[in-house]
């Protein structure tokens, strides 16, 4: 089926019925065929000035039949726009589009949609549901403004098997609700790849991006902006997902001064990017810049349930005069690969790496002062925030340089005991109570 816009301008059609949904594909009976909508609008509503709420059902709905082998597109949308007629603040679309069971090809450009202005919905605006195998769903250049998610994807009726599989969100905008993107998936044994989210906006009180037991993802060259809110919450999500980069995004915070609008007052209790989960694998974060102009928790925060090594991050800018309640990196299990606690140290004299293996690298210079025993210690740094070690197991120590203007020595100092805490230097012949300057680099797990 084929309904098709003419003229030079969008063809509107307006619905001034409540409750009444605009399009239905396949509810008499699920559609064996595919739909295609072009140069449309879908309007709701009647007067809609009194003060009380004209609302429509979903702007468009369609259903297909599990059966059905799949197609090659079975789901266009080209230049359509949903919204209320005349004052969007009484009119508006409880849900913009509803797609279940659709078994391959959903292509969509140009969709814009409005919910109630000024107020977000409780609902969400393009909701997918599949109880059967169902691919390629790619949304390029779409809107949502004023629902609680922009796109959902729901794995329903099923025990295991695969569902819903590769989504595709390119330079698309959610605005003035939730979050862009939810996507959680239960299936026993059974995890759905290839979620793609390029060149995307948001604005809301989140997650931006809500996902749970998805696997080979990517959200990249995105802005992420958290609206004024204090209940705690993440601007991306990860829960139980495997092969996920998250490259070169800017996550950006409103300042706390109020605007006058319905953002509310503050931002505060915010972190970038939260993983959980015990099969979590292979999360990289790499290029990120972080605007605070408020009160973040912290950038990353990984919990205690995720494996040793499965979360790499590195190159992350962070500026703006807000502040970090915890620490831009909390780790409460110590063991993940984040560069950016190097940053965080607040010394000249340290410097630190961490490769892709999770194998750390840190030299510094330490003046020691040589006591009696003429054996001094020098003690590791430990993780800002979490006051966590960096190495788990006993790192190799090397001294590269040490000067002293000592008579008395009567050997160069030397490496002695080594814990994962620190390691002691012996200086034979040194005189107790002299200042040593002592370069050392420790390398290890």
């Amino acid at each position: 089926m084929v309904v098709e816009g003419a003229g030079r301008d969008l063809c509107t059609l307006r619905f001034v019925t409540a409750g009444i949904d605009g399009w239905r594909h396949g509810y008499d009976s699920p559609a064996d065929g595919g739909i295609t909508i072009r140069d449309l609008a879908f309007q709701t509503g009647g007067a809609g000035t009194d003060g009380s709420d004209f609302i429509g059902g979903t702007g468009v709905a369609a259903i297909f039949d599990p059966d059905t082998p799949a197609l090659s597109q079975c789901h266009n949308l080209d230049r359509v726009l949903f919204q209320g007629y005349g004052d969007q603040r009484y009119n508006y679309w409880s849900r913009l589009t509803y797609v279940k069971d659709m078994p391959a090809g959903l292509s969509w450009s140009d969709v814009i949609g409005y919910g109630k202005a000024f107020q977000p919905l409780a609902g969400d605006a393009h909701v997918n549901e599949a109880t059967r195998s169902s691919f390629f769903r790619k949304s390029v250049n779409c809107t949502v403004v004023g629902y609680n998610y922009g796109w959902t994807f729901g794995y329903l009726d099923k025990t295991s098997g695969n569902s819903i599989e590769s989504v595709w969100l390119d330079y698309c905008q959610a605005y003035e609700g939730g979050g862009l993107i939810y996507a959680h998936n239960d299936l026993a044994g059974y995890m759905p790849p290839n979620y793609l989210i390029t060149g995307c906006g948001w604005q809301g009180k989140g997650p931006c991006v809500d996902l749970h037991r998805i696997q080979n993802v990517r959200v990249s060259d995105g802005l992420f902006v958290t609206d004024r809110y204090t209940n705690p919450r993440s601007v991306i999500s990860l829960s139980d997902c495997q092969d996920v980069c998250v490259d070169s995004n800017e996550f950006f915070t409103i300042p706390d001064a109020d605007d006058g609008q319905h953002h509310g007052a503050v931002t505060s209790n915010v972190t970038g990017v939260s993983v959980t989960g015990s099969i979590t694998e292979a999360i990289r974060i790499i290029g990120s810049t972080v605007t605070n102009w408020a009160s973040w928790n912290e950038v990353f925060a990984v919990a205690d349930d995720v494996n040793p090594r499965q979360v790499f991050e590195e190159q992350t800018f962070v500026h703006g005069v807000g502040t970090f309640v915890n620490a831009i990196v909390t780790d409460s299990s110590n063991v993940q690969s984040f560069q950016s606690v190097f940053g965080q140290i607040n010394s000249d004299t340290l410097t630190g790496a961490v490769d892709r293996n999770g194998r750390v690298t840190v030299d510094a210079a330490v003046d020691v002062v040589v006591p009696a025993t003429g054996s001094g210690h020098i003690t590791f740094p430990v993780k800002p925030g979490t006051a966590g070690a960096f190495f788990h197991s006993i790192p190799r120590v090397l001294l590269s340089a040490r000067t002293s203007g000592s008579t008395t020595a009567t050997a160069a100092p030397s490496v002695g005991s080594i814990s994962t805490s620190g390691f002691d230097v012996v200086i034979p012949g040194a005189t107790s109570g002299e200042t040593w300057t002592i370069q050392w680099a420790a390398s290890g797990r």
